[in-house]
C-alpha cells in the first residue's frame, strides 16, 4: 500500500479556549494567550435576531519539510508519489506505537487503511484532527495520484469534494461520498462547509490550499514541520500573491521527529 495515498489533510480542534499567560498543554506543547473574542472552537456562531447559524471552518493541515516542501516534484519519476527524501517527512506517521482510533474502527469495518503508529504526542494531535473533520476538499491531481482512495476518501466516511474541469467516467464505490465540482474553488468550499455542518473542512494538496489562501477562505493552518531540508519538490506556500498573509501562532506541540504548529489566519 502506498503510504502517501492515505496521508489525510488533517482537520482538527486542537486549540483550546484559554486566557492568560502561556501554559503547557497536555500534549507537551504550549498554548499562547488568545485574543479577546477569538474562539478556540472549530465553529463560530453568526447571530441575526434570534437565529443562530453554526458555520464550519476551513483548515490547511499538512506535513512539510523545513524548507517548505510537501511532495515530490515528479509523479512520473516516483509513481508512488514518494522520493527517498520526500518519504522522510512522513516517517512520523509510522515511527511510534500509538494507533489512531478512527482508522482502527475503519479497518474493523473492512476498509483498507494505512498502518498508522505514532508517538503519543503526535497521536493526540492527529486523532483530534481526524475526530473533528467534517469534509475534505482536494484537487483532481491529488485525487488521481491517490487512486481515488479506493472510494473511501482520505478520511473514511467523510464527504470528499474534488475541484476539477472534468468529471471522471468511473468513480470507485466506498464509504465516502464524492462530489466533483466544476465551477471553481469557492463553490467547492461552500458545498463542503454545508456538508461539514459545525465541523472542520480540510484542504488537501498544494493548489487547493493556495487558491483558498488567495481567496481569503482559510481560517487556520496546521503544519506538521519535519526537520529536514529537501531542496526540491512541491512547495505549499507558493503562488499566494504580493500582499502577504498575517498569521497568529496558536499552539506548538513538540514530538519525536516533528513539531506541530497551529496558526490562525488574521483578517
Amino acid at each position: 500500500m502506498r503510504r502517501l495515498e492515505w496521508l489525510a489533510s488533517d482537520v482538527n480542534r486542537l486549540v483550546e479556549n484559554g486566557k492568560g499567560p502561556e501554559r503547557v498543554d497536555q500534549a507537551g506543547g504550549y498554548v499562547r494567550p488568545r485574543r479577546a473574542g477569538v474562539s478556540g472552537s472549530p465553529t463560530h456562531i453568526e447571530r441575526s435576531g434570534e437565529e443562530q447559524h453554526f458555520m464550519a471552518k476551513v483548515i490547511v493541515a499538512l506535513t512539510m519539510s523545513l524548507d517548505g516542501f510537501i511532495a515530490g516534484r515528479s509523479d512520473a519519476e516516483h509513481p508512488d508519489g514518494e522520493g527517498e527524501g520526500v518519504r522522510r517527512i512522513f516517517d512520523w506517521y509510522f515511527d511510534g506505537d500509538t494507533p489512531i482510533r478512527p482508522y482502527q474502527e475503519a479497518e474493523r469495518r473492512g476498509v483498507p487503511v494505512p498502518p498508522f503508529k505514532l508517538a503519543a504526542a503526535s497521536a493526540k494531535v492527529f486523532e483530534e484532527l481526524v475526530d473533528s473533520g467534517g469534509a475534505v476538499v482536494t484537487g483532481r491531481r491529488t485525487y488521481d495520484i491517490s487512486g481515488a482512495w479506493g472510494g473511501n476518501g482520505p478520511l473514511p466516511g467523510l464527504p470528499l469534494f474534488v475541484v476539477t474541469h472534468r468529471v471522471p467516467d468511473q468513480v470507485p464505490q466506498g464509504e465516502s461520498r464524492y462530489t466533483f465540482v466544476t465551477d471553481g474553488i469557492e463553490s467547492a468550499v461552500k458545498q463542503a462547509k454545508a456538508a461539514a455542518g459545525d465541523r472542520w473542512v480540510s484542504l488537501m494538496g498544494s493548489s487547493v490550499p493556495q487558491q483558498c489562501l488567495q481567496a481569503g477562505l482559510v481560517d487556520e493552518i496546521q503544519i506538521h514541520l519535519v526537520p529536514v531540508l529537501l531542496g526540491t519538490g512541491i512547495r505549499l506556500f507558493d503562488h499566494l500573491g504580493p500582499d502577504g498573509i498575517d498569521l497568529e501562532l496558536l499552539r506548538v506541540v513538540e514530538a519525536p521527529g516533528v513539531t506541530h504548529l497551529r496558526y490562525r489566519v488574521v483578517r
